[in-house]
């Protein structure tokens, strides 16, 4: 339930991250940022990324997509200076796999994601929860 104190919006993707070596962003940042190696953290930028995007969101809803992960693991994505939750979702070796998420934006206006595999990962912002 979201109550009248709350503004919920969905709207098309729009690429905030894209490590592939062709990878484009809505505006041009986070983009050909290089495969996810296990363990590593990526902090991504979540507001004011885009002309119509959110600017005082407190939670993301956001597709994450992995392309030909090399082993089955899994991709966790949570508010960046919180503590890491459990995985979002499961991965499958060399295969493509999208999850949507709501996630709350942490310090900064950022999310962090993870990933316990080496695989190359999408993000796209679609809708935001402001209370």
């Amino acid at each position: 339930y979201f109550g009248s104190a709350t503004a919920t919006r969905v709207f098309m993707p729009m690429r905030i991250m894209d490590t592939r070596p062709s990878g484009d962003t809505v505006d041009e940042d986070q983009e050909k940022t290089g495969v996810l190696a296990p363990g590593d953290v990526r902090r991504i930028d979540v507001l004011n990324r885009w002309d119509q995007g959110p600017l005082a969101a407190r939670t993301m809803l956001l597709d994450l997509t992995v392309y030909k992960p090399v082993a089955n693991g899994t991709v966790t994505v949570w508010a960046c200076g919180t503590t890491k939750g459990l995985a979002s979702f499961v991965v499958e070796k060399g295969q493509r796999r999208t999850s949507s998420v709501w996630v709350a934006v942490g310090r900064a206006d950022q999310v962090c994601v993870t990933s316990s595999v080496q695989t190359h990962l999408t993000v796209d912002s679609r809708g935001y929860w402001a209370f």
